[in-house]
Order: structure tokens, then C-alpha cells, then sequence
């Protein structure tokens, strides 16, 4: 059953996105973003214990004793895994799946719902091409399915079409960044990752192609409806959607955020991994001058001294 909802979710988005009224567009990008979770869920299912109630697509999970005393876990009410659980019981069983690819449709859609009054078609087409990644690449590897004979070959073939048009695209972008010295390895994959704030589509480009353009000049237009962003608003903005699931994580087990707010700047850009701002390129001690013990990143305040010894110079002051 997941499974046939699955093609039958894709085949309706492939055929809403054909059409291409704003309705339609919106139904397309629900249908394509739905389709690709099912396809998940149906792994889930497969890998289910047999008489578990399919507990691993299951939100909630319960022991039970069976009669001989063994216990067992079973998938209990109606409500299934969201992404980030299905994301963590992927990871556990090593189910491999692009969760960048996904998070990029998933801001889409979105974004569809709540904020685009105005859907363009060829704005979605990034979506298309990587739910077309996503769906080849799951069904193949992980279902074990062939994805054309499965979808059918209208809907397939729509699907190819689109994401032809948009990688040739993409890659052209992509050779457009490559004359931006962007220094920070982590500020570049960020940025290739980015989608437009405007309409979701992923083909972004530099305005100014000149070589080894310097980070703080550039910015980037939007190939689908024309917006522009500069770099005070996209590396901030690229950081914080790139290190997403960074930071998820970081707060879940009470460790230091991936990324905060650079001290000199006040640009959200300071990379803990890097530990230098990718806007301004201030690199901070990473010792207290006055205690020498190294300073979380969540206390860097421009003064060389960690909270603690911050506080503390204040009171003798």
C-alpha cells in the first residue's frame, strides 16, 4: 500500500507540474515531496520484524512479553515516522539517502505552502530534478526497484526531461562559483547547496564572474525569477540551512553550535569547525588571555576573554 501511494503521489505531482497553474504547481510540489517520504517509509516497512505492526514506520514503539517471556517492540497508534525520525532509524540501519538532496525539497515545499504567493514553473524545476535524484537513486539501491517500469513512462520520462534541463543548468552555475574565492570549504558546499529565498530554485549564479571575486562583494541572481541577494543576507542565510541538521544534533546532545555569531561582524558566519567568520575572516584566540582556558564559541565577544573572565573584569571594573 505505501508503495502504491508512493507512485501514485509521484505520478500526480509530474502531472500537476505539467499543467502549471499556481494550484496545480502547489499540488505538484506537496505530491513530489510526499511520493519520495513514502518510498521511505516503504523501506521501513520491508525491514519491519514480521507481526511487529510495522514498527519501524510507527511514530510510537512499545515492548511487549510474548508468552514465552521474550520481549519484542511493536509499532503502536496511527501516527507514522516524520523525517527526522525517519532520518535517524536510516542512519542506524545504514540506509543510504542524500538528506541534503531532501532538505532542498523539503524548504520548497515549504516555502509553497506559507510564503510564495506566486509559483513559476520554471522556478520548481529543481525541485523535479531532485526528486528525480532522490526517487532513481532510493528505488534502485535500497528498494531494489526499476524506477521507469514502477512511475511509468510518462511520468519518468516528464521527470528526466526537467532534470536534464535544470543539471545543465546547475553545472553552468557551478562553474560561475568557482571564480568566487570563497576561502571557507564550508561557506562553498553551503552555497551550492542554496536555493533562491524567493521561488525555491536552486539556480543561483554570481553576478560579477570576474576571477577570484572576494566573498563580501558577490552577489548572487536567481536564474528562475530574477531575484538578488548579497552576501550579507546569503552566507548567513546558506550556514544556517547547510549546518541544519549540525546544529539539530549539537543541540540535542548539548554540544557546541557548528555555527554563532562572529564577535567583529555580528554576521551569524563564524564556523566552529573553521573557527573563522567565512564573511568578515576574523580569526578570534581560542584561549581566554586572562584564565588560558579555551573559549566556547557561544562566549567569543570580541574581547579575548571567555564569559566567565568577561563577567568578571566587568566587576572589577
Amino acid at each position: 500500500m505505501l508503495l502504491r501511494n508512493a507512485i501514485d503521489m509521484l505520478r500526480v505531482g509530474m502531472a500537476d507540474y505539467q499543467i502549471g497553474d499556481h494550484a496545480r504547481l502547489l499540488s505538484a510540489v506537496r505530491n513530489l515531496h510526499g511520493g519520495v517520504i513514502l518510498l521511505y517509509k516503504e523501506a521501513l516497512r520491508r525491514l519491519s520484524p514480521a507481526g511487529s505492526e510495522d514498527v519501524l514506520v510507527k511514530e510510537r514503539i512499545l515492548p511487549k512479553r510474548l508468552p514465552d517471556g521474550t520481549i519484542v517492540f511493536q509499532g503502536t497508534g496511527k501516527r507514522t515516522a516524520n523525517v527526522d525520525t525517519i532520518r535517524e532509524r536510516f542512519e542506524s540501519l545504514g540506509l543510504g539517502v542524500d538528506w541534503k538532496r531532501l532538505e532542498t525539497v523539503t524548504k520548497a515545499r515549504n516555502n509553497a505552502e506559507h510564503y510564495f504567493s506566486d509559483l513559476k514553473k520554471s522556478a520548481l524545476g529543481g525541485v523535479v530534478s531532485n526528486c528525480m535524484v532522490l526517487v532513481r537513486d532510493f528505488m534502485v539501491n535500497e528498494l531494489k526497484l526499476d524506477p521507469k517500469s514502477n512511475l511509468g513512462d510518462e511520468a519518468w520520462n516528464a521527470m528526466l526531461r526537467v532534470a536534464e534541463i535544470v543539471e545543465a543548468e546547475r553545472l553552468e552555475c557551478r562553474c560561475l562559483f568557482g571564480l568566487v574565492a570563497w576561502e571557507s570549504p564550508t561557506l562553498q558546499a553551503a552555497v551550492f547547496d542554496l536555493a533562491c529565498r524567493s521561488c525555491a530554485s536552486p539556480l543561483l549564479a554570481p553576478v560579477d564572474s570576474s576571477d577570484r571575486t572576494e566573498v563580501t562583494s558577490v552577489v548572487l541572481l536567481c536564474r528562475s525569477c530574477g531575484e538578488e541577494e548579497d552576501a550579507t543576507s546569503f552566507v548567513a542565510r546558506s550556514l544556517k540551512e547547510h549546518l541544519a541538521w549540525d546544529q539539530f544534533e549539537a543541540s540535542r546532545e548539548s554540544l557546541d553550535s557548528p555555527c554563532v555569531t562572529c564577535p567583529t561582524c555580528n554576521s551569524d558566519a563564524f564556523v566552529v569547525a573553521e573557527w573563522r567568520c567565512v564573511y568578515c575572516g576574523e580569526t578570534p584566540e581560542r584561549r581566554c588571555s586572562r584564565c588560558e582556558t579555551e573559549i566556547p564559541p557561544e562566549e567569543l565577544n570580541g574581547s579575548g576573554l571567555c564569559g566567565y573572565c568577561e563577567h568578571m573584569s566587568t566587576k572589577d571594573d
